[in-house]
């Protein structure tokens, strides 16, 4: 499938439930997991958990580079769309952006996005308006991000706020919770330590390669459970602050690990 939204960005091909083969990088799922209820026996027509039929879920996974944490700037910007728990991606893109100012050397040395390589890209207040159409016209259940709640969210909002742009609608959920909720116990929730339980490409701190792994940690954490039932923590960007929602109670019913 050639991704298209009015430019060529890359390629995605679909290898099955389990690979997923993006620009040459190869990302494999997580063994199947049988539900806690079923007896696995050495039967070549063993029912795994994601032959259950699971209605996908249509989320939007999104992720920033910035010009580190003073005076913090939008440098990239991506969001692809994705079906949980399959973790299959659709359409997306990233986009380089223009900070108006120089990006520090130690945010250089952490993504390699320098200040020659974004001084003839859009301006955030030029390509925000339109990457917030396009996620729109898409209506995903969700935005996700990882560490949104502390990170990603909070720039746009201040980024949003500086330059008197209007904030989205947006239904906000911050993975790293949610993965922890559904994945209790684990030594490190950053993405980087996530990807390397779930065995999949850990990003490498450009947003392409981070959404990437970061569909990988959701796949293996929902491990072909239903995302309806799994209680993310739902937050909405209000005419202030960001008000806290919950999903109903049917939450507990997918969270035994």
């Amino acid at each position: 499938v050639v991704v298209d939204v009015g430019e060529k960005f890359f390629i995605v091909k679909t290898l099955g439930p389990s690979v997923c083969h993006v620009r040459g990088s190869v990302i494999a799922g997580p063994p199947k997991v049988a539900p806690a209820s079923v007896r696995v026996v050495e039967e070549p027509a063993a029912e795994s958990a994601e032959a259950v039929a699971v209605e996908p879920l249509k989320v939007a996974l999104l992720d920033l580079e910035t010009t580190g944490l003073r005076t913090c700037r939008v440098v990239e910007i991506g969001v692809w769309v994705c079906e949980l728990p399959s973790g299959r991606f659709g359409a997306g893109a990233s986009r380089l952006v223009n900070p108006d100012q120089r990006i520090p050397q130690e945010a250089q040395r952490i993504h390699g996005i320098t200040d020659a390589a974004v001084k003839k890209a859009d301006a955030f207040e030029v390509m925000w308006p339109r990457m917030v159409a396009w996620v729109d016209k898409q209506a995903p259940a969700y935005v996700v991000a990882h560490n949104a709640d502390r990170f990603d969210r909070a720039v746009l909002e201040d980024e949003c706020a500086r330059l008197g742009l209007e904030l989205p609608s947006w239904a906000w959920v911050d993975s790293l919770p949610w993965v922890r909720q559904l994945r209790p116990g684990m030594g490190s929730y950053a993405l980087a330590g996530l990807a390397r339980a779930a065995s999949v490409l850990a990003g490498d701190h450009r947003v392409r390669g981070d959404v990437v792994a970061l569909a990988g940690v959701l796949r293996w954490a929902l491990g072909g459970r239903d995302p309806r039932l799994a209680a993310p923590r739902v937050v909405r960007w209000g005419d202030e602050r960001a008000v806290v929602e919950t999903v109903a109670p049917a939450q507990q019913l997918a969270l035994g690990v």
